[in-house]
């Protein structure tokens, strides 16, 4: 049975996105609503901090894979009849 918990890790980089989010995009948008302003520097940030957590979630979930890819198969009948 797959295992959709968040790791640790994960639970730490999604924690970061809403710190990030209720730190510097929400206050953010209001001043470039008003001002018609497009924040570069932010959007920036943004991608930067994308990448990594998208090489986390990668490999992360290229680890499980490989797991579940690599255990033996379960028989619904190891009774040996057919």
């Amino acid at each position: 049975m797959l295992n959709f918990s968040l790791s640790e890790e994960q639970s730490a980089l999604a924690e970061t996105a809403r710190r990030f989010a209720r730190e510097r995009i929400i206050p953010a948008a209001a001043v470039a609503d008003r001002d018609a302003h497009f924040p570069r520097e932010i959007f920036e940030e943004a991608l930067e901090r994308a990448v990594e957590a998208l090489r986390i979630w990668l490999n992360d979930g290229i680890e499980a894979a490989m797991r579940h890819a690599n255990r033996k198969p379960s028989s619904p009948d190891s009774s040996g009849r057919d």
